[in-house]
This record gives structure tokens, C-alpha cells and sequence, in this order.
């Protein structure tokens, strides 16, 4: 028999047939992922992975999970990766800068949808141990972060001493100005000219000094923006022969 499919004439008995051979290569790729995991100690993933591999990772007999940067996971996306066989959940963040991000505002503001589990946790007098110590800022920066966790609470160690950026009067500055803002051409990503300009002016500053340019890194938050930086690096005499990234 054959039927007629949107213009195309279609053999049922051989589409019984494709979808049979479908159903076997599912179940054959769903054993050699779960033969592949139930040999390892660890296995990492991320949470949609989890949730993909739910029944494996069930059948895996997982005992620990340990979830990182917990305080950006949503709650639901934590349950659904506990099974029967867990005995102890192990959860690593930072409750006082990051939330999770759901796409619905409603979820949100009348669910609390972008409270996680962690802080949730954390929020009712759960017992939990911080970070005392930091080693990777000077203290010229740490300061900034001690306005969130205290003076007494995020202490400096080991940094103290770290020597002073060549050719600067200070680690840090904070530039001002009135150059605005706008879209990048074809994009909805923000873009500043005058920022981009500036930060490779600096960059080439910074490699007079005798740094290399892979001890360079600029951050920006904006996809635009990175376009646009790249695109004065390439312009630059002294950047645009070396391979930046």
C-alpha cells in the first residue's frame, strides 16, 4: 500500500521498516552511552545534558552529584537530576552575586523562579561553609568585592606584594565619557567606538612596556563590542601583525 504525503507517494511497509531500523539505532546508541558511563568514576555534564541522560545516569547508579556555580542553576533543573540512588548533593556558588535566569519575567516575579535551590538553602539558616581567602586580587581590587561579604569575612593572602603594572601610576583607573553608545551594523549587540579605540591604544602602551600580548586580556560584555575591538586591533601598526585572540 502506499499513501500520498504532502505531494510525495509514500510505501507504508518501507516507512514501517525506516522507523523500526530508527527505534533499533536509538536503543543501540543508548546502550553504548550508558556501557560508556557505567565504566567511569566521574562523568560531567551540564544540567540539559543531565536531564537528556536522565535515565542512564538512574541506571548509572550515581551516588554524588556535585553542581557548579549552583547559585545560577534553576531549582527544577536540581531536582530533576536526583534520582533514588543519591545520598549526598554537593553544591558550589556564590549566593550574593549570581542568580539563575529564567525566560519567563512571570516565573520570576510571582514564582521566584530566580531564587536557586542553593540560596534557597542558604536562606533557611542551612549550614554552609565560605571562602575566606582570596589569592588572586591585590588588595586594590578585593576591596571592591568586601563591599558584598564584609571586611572581616574575604581576607587577602598572598597578593600583597604582587608588583605594581609598568608604566602606570596606578593599577586601577576608571575612565569617563560621553561618547554613547550604539548597535553594531546587522546586530542588536552594543558597540562604543570610542572605548574600543582607547582599550587597543592602551593595549599598545601596555606593550611598549615589555608586556606580551598574551598577558593582555580585554573583557567586555557585548558581542558587538568584540567585534568592534577586533576590528581596531586589525587596524592597529602594532597589534595587527601578532595572533591575537
Amino acid at each position: 500500500k502506499a499513501k500520498k504525503l504532502d505531494g510525495l507517494i509514500c510505501d507504508e511497509e518501507k516507512l514501517k521498516q525506516y522507523e523500526e531500523i530508527m527505534k533499533k539505532k536509538k536503543n543501540l546508541n543508548y546502550m553504548i552511552d550508558l556501557n560508556t558511563i557505567k565504566k567511569k568514576k566521574l562523568v560531567a555534564m551540564t544540567t540539559t545534558g543531565c536531564s537528556k541522560y536522565s535515565t542512564i545516569i538512574e541506571q548509572s547508579k550515581f551516588e554524588v552529584v556535585i553542581i557548579e556555580e549552583a547559585a545560577e542553576v534553576l531549582e527544577p533543573h536540581i531536582l530533576a537530576l536526583l534520582t533514588k540512588n543519591t545520598k549526598r548533593l554537593i553544591m558550589i556558588g556564590d549566593h550574593k552575586q549570581l542568580k539563575p535566569k529564567p525566560y519567563s519575567y512571570e516565573l520570576c516575579k510571582n514564582y521566584n523562579f530566580d531564587v536557586s535551590m542553593f540560596e534557597r538553602l542558604i536562606n533557611n539558616n542551612i549550614k554552609y561553609i565560605s571562602l575566606k581567602y582570596q589569592r588572586r586580587m591585590k588588595p586594590l581590587f578585593a576591596n571592591f568585592v568586601r563591599l558584598i561579604y564584609g571586611q572581616d569575612e574575604y581576607l587577602d593572602k598572598g597578593v600583597e606584594d604582587r608588583e605594581q603594572v609598568k608604566g602606570m601610576d596606578s593599577d586601577m583607573f576608571i575612565v569617563t565619557h560621553e561618547s554613547q553608545e550604539k548597535e553594531k551594523d546587522g546586530m542588536k549587540s552594543k558597540c562604543n567606538l570610542y572605548e574600543a579605540k582607547y582599550l587597543v591604544k592602551l593595549c599598545e602602551y601596555l606593550l611598549k612596556q615589555g608586556y606580551q600580548d598574551s598577558q593582555i586580556t580585554i573583557l567586555t560584555f557585548y558581542v558587538g563590542q568584540v567585534m568592534t575591538i577586533l576590528s581596531e586591533i586589525k587596524n592597529s601598526l602594532l597589534l595587527n601583525d601578532k595572533n591575537i585572540k
